[in-house]
């Protein structure tokens, strides 16, 4: 008969103090959330004011999915947030996002111009403000309101 330095026993209660320390490892990070793509909302708001100037808002609101908000920003030493994406040396996926932002409100925009007919000789662009959860254009129409157009009205298309 051949004698084992360890007892059959010894070999179970190790193995199953193996398993458990091995799924309690991995079991201790929570698994990281699938980033989940914002939701946008947009309103387009117009105006005609009393001597005939056509005005326009056009406005994205972005909400993140619940759970998906992002952290705080860090702040740089001396207490100053840090203002990276104003620098020249903004990240690349940054930039990208911004870039995409842009894109979106400027396809949103000529979009809703050409559904709602207001500007049909053209516009130009008063304001325009890209920011963290709202972006928005402010615009004038190129030709004034007709005789067909009422003048003092707001209306909001959404």
């Amino acid at each position: 008969m051949i004698n084992f330095p360890f007892s059959f026993l010894d070999i179970r209660l190790t193995t199953i103090i193996i398993s458990l320390t091995t799924i309690l490892s991995c079991s201790s990070n929570p698994p990281k959330k699938m980033h989940a793509k914002p939701d946008f909302s947009e309103s387009f708001a117009t105006e005609i004011t009393a001597d005939g100037t056509k005005l326009f808002t056009y406005r994205i609101e972005i909400s993140r999915p619940h759970g998906s908000e992002r952290p705080p920003k860090q702040k740089r030493k001396g207490g100053k947030p840090d203002r990276s994406r104003d620098q020249p040396g903004v990240s690349g996926q940054k930039k990208r996002s911004l870039q995409n932002l842009e894109k979106r409100l400027d396809s949103g925009l000529n979009s809703k111009l050409e559904q709602s007919q207001f500007c049909l000789k053209g516009h130009l662009v008063l304001d325009r403000y890209i920011g963290n959860a709202t972006a928005l254009i402010r615009g004038e129409c190129r030709e004034g309101a007709n005789d067909s157009e009422s003048t003092d009205t707001l209306s909001q298309h959404n």
